[in-house]
């Protein structure tokens, strides 16, 4: 499984257990977002797995859900990545690639371009 893939299955995976306690609980997104010092949409893209939890969601929810420590243990084990999920294989491969070889005819990459282009 690639960087990228296990980010985002751990990342769901997590959204995933976030929604169950917040449904067992009877809380709408908005009132655990309310909770946590998040939007509504920002704990739906949570729980979608679309963005990991930041701050400290995970040990405000698992006390608002009554999760009695589960969100605190499944988040400790999620793996993130500074890049976006789409760009994970390739900063992998980049990292460690020796040489770099592209090809681009619509734009001038970055040390190749004049002043007025850049």
């Amino acid at each position: 499984m690639h960087t990228s893939e296990q980010s985002s299955s751990n990342l769901e995976m997590f959204g995933s257990l976030l929604r169950f306690f917040r449904e067992r609980a009877g809380m709408t997104l908005e009132g655990l977002g309310g909770q946590v010092g998040y939007s509504k949409s920002q704990v739906a893209m949570v729980e979608r797995g679309e963005r990991p939890p930041k701050g400290r969601l995970v040990a405000t929810a698992d006390e608002a859900l009554g999760a009695q420590g589960a969100l605190l243990a499944a988040g400790k084990q999620l793996q993130t990545s500074r890049f976006p999920t789409w760009f994970e294989d390739y900063a992998e491969l980049e990292a460690k690639a020796a040489a770099i070889s592209m090809y681009a005819n619509h734009v001038v990459p970055g040390m190749l371009q004049a002043e007025g282009y850049a």
